[in-house]
């Protein structure tokens, strides 16, 4: 992206902090779904919901030292 052309809500979208986010987020409505199905326990979903609850800040410099 030419940061000259971008908006700020445009860069916000592309920044990792974002992309994580929306990672996560897919995966916990994936673990809601196979929760229903039987291929996970139910309270996986809820346990991963509620771990966001109380951390909804990525820390993008861990992710990136794995």
């Amino acid at each position: 992206m030419v940061p000259r052309y971008a908006r700020p809500a445009m860069t916000a979208i592309w920044e990792p902090e974002a992309r994580y986010r929306i990672w996560f987020e897919i995966e916990a409505h994936a673990t809601e779904k196979l929760g229903e199905l039987g291929v996970v326990p139910p309270s996986g979903a809820k346990a991963l919901w509620d771990w966001w609850a109380t951390n909804p800040v990525i820390d993008v410099a861990a992710i990136d030292a794995i």
